[in-house]
């Protein structure tokens, strides 16, 4: 029986940054405190890996403490002992993340221990949110990093929660953030596909089938630690940056390097490669400390990077080299490792599966081994797969 899965597109889309903030802490922002304080409940995820449910949060002294249920046991853990606390929330959200959202949203707070500028606790897309039969769902946060016209692109993205109400699919987008935002056209695209086999667009809107998705044998991080039970299911239990670990006086600390091993069949001429990643709150941040540094020449430079002048070719060598918002893929070939394609960032909030089809021609052997290279705080990942089989028709 075929499953329907319906595509939203979101086509020339621009935003302009014009407000945030940021403040310097240990542990958490001073927000980030406050939605914890504030929320119903909060999932703790340990660094063992390991979840911790608790009511009644609050953090208390560099440790986090609320009470577990079903019998409220107290429980204290330390802030340095946590990769993360997911946050839920329905109906009335905080105006910096998901004003006036009907349904149930969550947001992901890194915790770390370095001392080091938080990023500021709000998103710099719109928000889309599809009707589910009862709701609206936050379902899509399209477009990061296209800060003007020049940067504009057509985003693809699957709205799970988009349900089928009397002949009509609903849909709502809303600008909740202090900035202008441009949407050129959207459009739905059903697609039928047999049941277990997942699909995903890649970047020109085509859609590819993963029947036989493969997950990485071996993944590693800089530090040589498996990072396998992150990065192998797409659970919502993400690979980030462990900043505890960081110094911002060593170079070497600007990037982490992630190496993923993948079964291969030897004749393997390609390789469709299924991600769910996402940036984090670093990416509007970052574009707004840029823009400002322009002051009262800002114009200029918009005209100049819209007209693809020399600025528009340096904002994007520096996307590209820097991977922010692009996520380089290399792949260990016969030449050594070779950039085979680029993975694009999205919002902080929402991310959805998309694939990227890499020629590995040139690699030999049995195994396909991938590096990425993300930079430092930047990046959040979630799954990645390979799929070696033709698409569907």
């Amino acid at each position: 029986m075929a499953r329907r899965v319906v595509e939203l597109v979101v086509i020339a889309a621009l935003f302009l940054f014009v407000q945030g903030c940021s403040t310097t802490t240990t542990y958490l922002a001073p927000g980030e405190e406050k939605q914890i304080s504030a929320a119903e409940e909060v999932i703790v995820k340990m660094n063992d890996g390991t979840e911790l449910q608790l009511k009644k949060a609050s953090v208390v002294k560099g440790r986090l403490v609320g009470y577990a249920p079903p019998d409220n046991k107290k429980e204290e853990v330390e802030l340095s002992d946590i990769r993360s606390v997911r946050i839920e929330k329905a109906n009335n959200t905080y105006a910096y993340l998901f004003v006036g959202a009907a349904g149930v949203v969550a947001a992901w707070l890194a915790v770390g221990a370095a001392i080091a500028p938080s990023p500021p606790p709000s998103s710099s897309c719109p928000f889309v949110y599809s009707y589910d039969g009862e709701k609206y769902v936050f379902d899509a946060e399209p477009y990061g990093g296209a800060i003007c016209r020049g940067l504009k692109r057509t985003e693809w993205g699957e709205l799970e929660h988009l349900k089928e109400v009397n002949g009509r699919y609903r849909i709502k987008v809303t600008n909740e953030m202090n900035e202008t935002q441009y949407v050129d056209e959207m459009r739905l695209v059903v697609v039928d596909h047999p049941k277990g086999v997942k699909i995903a667009p890649d970047v020109s809107g085509e859609i590819h089938t993963f029947p036989q998705p493969l997950s990485p044998l071996r993944s590693r991080d800089s530090k040589g630690r498996d990072i396998n039970a992150l990065i192998s299911r797409r659970d919502g239990v993400f690979w980030q940056t462990q900043v505890n670990e960081m110094s911002a006086a060593k170079q070497e600390n600007l990037r982490d390097e992630l190496i993923l091993q993948f079964p291969k069949p030897a004749a393997a001429r390609k390789a469709k490669l299924l991600v769910d990643v996402r940036t984090t709150l670093w990416g509007p941040q970052i574009a707004k400390r840029i823009l400002e540094l322009y002051g009262n020449k800002i114009l200029d430079w918009y005209n100049e990077v819209d007209s693809f002048g020399p600025a528009f070719q340096r904002v994007i060598s520096w996307y590209f080299t820097e991977e922010l918002y692009l996520l380089q893929v290399r792949v260990d070939t016969k030449n050594g490792w070779e950039s085979k394609g680029v993975i694009f960032g999205g919002g902080p909030f929402v991310s959805r599966e998309k694939s990227y089809v890499l020629d590995i021609g040139d690699v030999p052997g049995d195994t396909l081994r991938i590096k990425l290279t993300p930079p430092a705080c930047f990046w959040m990942l979630d799954y990645l797969a390979v799929d070696y089989t033709d698409d569907a028709p």
